[in-house]
């Protein structure tokens, strides 16, 4: 039996709304069609929401072909037609079929690619509020903090830069210090302020401020908070 390619059109309301498409079987691809556009999350939101309104489309078969090549090349002229117009459906302007990823265990290698195609990438102002809005007001489940939290145990922390600590130290609430010497008493208003007048690193004085220190002396001063 000869195998039989096809290019389709979904209609509503006397062409109010279109989706076009292709198939070697479209009734299977209809009853899809259908299945994605009443499930929870489907592949198509504009198409969904018009069947979920309206109801089951008419299917038109709107051309017969013989090889899969002539097949797209039939759907992308049926999409050059409407694209972009208020009664299209289709959210893809190439014929073409996007790869399918859902299950796919990626190789070190491919993993490897995608994460150098994403390295230096540059959000816009706008794009990073777009993306700020969209994330406030959600509350996660207790289930799904388990899962966040049981996913990162086990996972080696990536060391911060000394640039990275800098910006954390300098972002991050002053307290006051005092460094005590035989009867000398100096206070500052922020660990930053003391090691410059000892002429050592901040995290030299940090660490004389941590309760697991047992040496509390740097510069020859004994640190403490105020």
């Amino acid at each position: 039996m000869i195998e039989r390619f096809y290019n389709y059109k979904l209609t509503w309301n006397d062409n109010h709304y279109i989706y076009v498409g292709s198939s070697n079987n479209p009734d299977k691809r209809l009853a899809g069609h259908k299945a994605s556009c009443l499930s929870k999350r489907p592949n198509n939101t504009k198409l969904a929401n018009v069947w979920k309104k309206h109801g089951q489309p008419t299917m038109t078969i709107m051309g017969t072909f013989e090889t899969e090549e002539e097949m797209l090349e039939g759907e992308q002229f049926l999409i050059d037609q409407i694209f972009g117009e208020s009664v299209c459906l289709n959210l893809n302007p190439k014929a073409d079929r996007p790869p399918i990823t859902t299950g796919i265990k990626h190789t070190a290698e491919t993993k490897a690619k995608m994460s150098a195609s994403r390295k230096g990438r540059v959000f816009t102002e706008e794009s990073k509020a777009k993306m700020s809005a969209s994330r406030k007001g959600k509350v996660l489940t207790e289930e799904t903090r388990q899962k966040i939290s049981i996913s990162s145990m086990g996972k080696p922390k990536k060391p911060h830069s000394e640039e990275a600590k800098a910006k954390m130290s300098a972002s991050a609430p002053k307290k006051a210090v005092v460094g005590t010497k035989e009867n000398e008493t100096i206070e500052f208003p922020s660990i930053r302020q003391a090691a410059e007048f000892i002429g050592k690193a901040i995290s030299t004085i940090s660490k004389c401020l941590s309760l697991k220190c047992e040496n509390k002396t740097a510069g020859g001063y004994t640190w403490t908070y105020k």
